[in-house]
């Protein structure tokens, strides 16, 4: 009888190899290349904002060129300290109109003496609060809304009180994008990197949920939205009756709105560190509350977007299936040659492939993650990339596990 087993044993080393090659290209189609998209639009931006600082000068002379921009800053009584942006937007090198609301969300005292003291130099500085009686409405998304509706200014950009920009031109190059052709802006904005593991998780994260929108922009979808340095048309936001498809859930307003309403034609994302807002890392146990809230709200947008978020899992399982395919080829040279101290000749052309595939998949990745990252304004990281690759399926494993255990959290209790 023919022996099936040493046949077997030879078509193991082939077969590995090919579903490594097989792995790693589905995992830049699903992917990895779509972090060529920071670099591209970046370019777009920086070529485009290159053309406004020239002709800047005879924009403001003919007196057009920048619009009116209101900026709500929706603080309560968990926010940090509002005077770090305060005083960096009042440092703005913007020559059009612009008017900054404080919307309190608890009556805080602090905020309120905040007001008092920067109100005395700045005459568009101005305050809105919600009334105690507003009980059944998530703070958030009302002081929001009453900032929108009690802003002067066509288009609104929202500031998260925790974060702070980066440059001073970061108004005029904003507001270069808020066009008639469009109803809503999103800019890049992450955590400050003060070297700890935590902010590097936590930054990595949020350059991998931003790609994804820049991805599902490219495929005519918007796939949500940060909390912080996104504007919106007014006169849109109130046609669309602002963040009523977000009332059942007390959290995840811009990204309901903007999945559900906004059109990827009238839409524009930002790259360029131009635009970029910095956040204070927050603590490990408000990292992952966040992390919990976005998974809760990707579960509630459109099924074009969850597809979308799928593909990263099965990018997952490419990682692992590249990385076990490899390390089988490898593990079965070995045991064929190293008991008996020889080299087997015969084998020289897979070892040369196999290692051509260990160095393509050391370096495409490392290349296109931190070209991604320099074109945001980040860090470029080493080896963390791959540990946090290697990492991210365990890290979404355990944050769904909260979310389940959790979901009624999510709901909103009426009174």
């Amino acid at each position: 009888m023919l022996n099936i087993n040493p046949i077997l044993d030879d078509m193991i080393l082939p077969i590995s190899l090919i579903v490594s090659v097989v792995a790693l290209l589905l995992l830049y189609v699903l992917r990895l290349r779509n972090y060529r998209l920071p670099v591209k639009y970046t370019a777009w931006q920086n070529e485009a904002q290159e053309i406004e600082d020239v002709t800047h000068d005879a924009l403001v002379a003919a007196g057009s060129g920048y619009p009116t921009i209101s900026i709500i800053i929706p603080a309560g009584q968990s926010s940090r300290d509002v005077t770090p942006l305060l005083d960096s937007l009042y440092a703005m090198d913007y020559s059009g109109k612009y008017e900054v609301i404080i919307a309190d969300m608890g009556q805080n005292a602090n905020i309120k003496d905040v007001y008092k003291r920067y109100s005395a130099t700045h005459d568009h500085l101005r305050y809105t609060f919600i009334p105690a009686t507003s009980r059944n409405i998530e703070l958030r998304k009302l002081a929001i809304t009453l900032g929108i509706k009690a802003a002067r200014g066509e288009w609104i950009i929202v500031l998260s009180p925790d974060t702070v920009p980066e440059s001073p031109a970061w108004l005029k190059h904003y507001a270069q994008n808020l066009t008639d052709d469009r109803d809503f802006v999103e800019a890049y904005y992450n955590y400050a990197d003060d070297g700890s593991l935590l902010a590097r998780r936590a930054i990595l994260e949020r350059v991998g949920e931003y790609v994804a929108r820049l991805s599902a922009l490219e495929n005519g979808i918007l796939a949500g939205c940060g909390h912080s340095n996104w504007a919106v048309r007014k006169s849109w936001f109130l046609e669309n009756d602002g963040f009523a498809d977000s009332l059942p859930i007390t959290f995840g307003e811009e990204s309901i709105m903007v999945n559900r309403h906004a059109l990827a034609e009238r839409s524009a994302l930002l790259c360029s560190p131009e635009t970029k807002l910095v956040e204070d890392i927050q603590s490990r146990r408000q990292l992952t509350r966040e992390r919990v809230e976005r998974l809760e709200v990707r579960h509630r947008l459109t099924p074009s977007v969850r597809r979308l978020y799928c593909k990263d899992g099965w990018a997952s399982l490419m990682v692992y299936l590249y990385v076990g395919s490899l390390l089988l080829y490898i593990v079965k040279r070995l045991a064929s040659d190293l008991p008996y101290a020889i080299y087997t000749i015969q084998c020289i052309y897979t070892d040369i492939a196999c290692l051509l595939l260990i160095a393509a998949g050391i370096t495409i990745p490392m290349l296109l993650i931190r070209k991604a990252l320099r074109s945001l304004g980040e860090r470029k990281y080493g080896a963390y990339l791959y540990w946090f690759a290697l990492m991210k399926p365990f890290y979404a494993a355990s944050i769904s596990i909260r979310r389940l255990a959790h979901k009624q959290d999510f709901i909103r209790k009426y009174i």
